[in-house]
């Protein structure tokens, strides 16, 4: 969950700092470099995971809003990021485009309608690792022409999240993979030493923990609810799926009737 929830957030940091401009409709470009002149004011924005924003500002001769970001890569790993940037990239268009009636989606649509885009720049404080996208007018307003289908959003966002494997959940746990299938959304972890006889109501026990913290996430993290809902939606199972280095193998299965049902 923490590196799906720090893909959603950097999906979602630029959303968020965008629609801390005025509106733009009715509006020019002037005023636009006016409001970024503003919003300088409040930065640096720390969006947690270690992601800040630091800066803004236009790009006058490419009609740019240019947001720039720093990420501590404690999660957030700007190398394997920048190595599929056609990957992010997609997904950040996916996401703007996944809720027309959201304010983020609304500001872009006005930024769309004035030719201005925006350009996405996070910097790597620990190895100066850079990574920049850009976001054309032109690109942004073919993506709000073909939103995409639940399955698509859940699809690409798993994609991206598995260039950040592995992660280490805690000191015994770490995250190696991530895949979908037909039915199933799978973590795949390792845990240190054989865990071929652990018992069948340890299982249940793990899957109550698990259970109630989904539940608690759903209700207090707003990142971590709209990823449950659109595992939801696509009618996927949650598979967590441990595997012990010295040998065994536990899934614990959260059928997609006790997501809809339990949270």
């Amino acid at each position: 969950m923490k590196t799906f929830k720090a893909i959603l957030l950097t999906l979602g940091v630029i959303l968020s700092t965008c629609c801390m401009l005025p509106s733009c409709q009715k509006s020019n470009k002037q005023k636009i470099v006016k409001s970024i002149e503003a919003l300088k004011g409040q930065l640096p924005i720390d969006y947690g995971f270690g992601i800040k924003a630091t800066n803004v500002g236009y790009d006058e001769n490419n009609d740019l809003i240019v947001c720039e970001f720093t990420s501590d890569e404690s999660l957030l790993n700007i190398k394997s990021l920048k190595n599929q940037p056609g990957l992010l990239k997609k997904a950040w268009m996916m996401t703007i485009s996944s809720n027309l009636n959201s304010k983020a989606s609304k500001s872009f649509q006005e930024l769309v309608e004035i030719g201005v885009g925006v350009q996405i720049k996070f910097l790597g404080t620990k190895t100066k690792d850079t990574l920049s996208l850009i976001l054309s007018a032109e690109e942004i307003k073919k993506a709000f022409e073909t939103p995409p289908s639940d399955e698509e959003l859940l699809d690409i966002q798993v994609q991206v999240s598995r260039l950040l494997c592995p992660q280490q959940v805690d000191e015994m746990t770490s995250m190696n993979d991530m895949c979908i299938d037909e039915h199933n959304l799978i973590y795949i972890y390792t845990i240190p030493g054989d865990i071929s006889a652990i018992s069948d109501d340890l299982k249940d026990e793990l899957k109550k923990d698990i259970k109630e913290e989904l539940i608690s996430n759903s209700y207090s993290d707003p990142i971590a609810s709209r990823f449950i809902n659109l595992v939801r939606k696509c009618n996927k199972n949650l598979v967590y799926s441990y595997r012990g280095t010295e040998g065994g193998k536990i899934d614990v299965v959260i059928p997609a009737t006790e997501l809809s049902e339990g949270l």
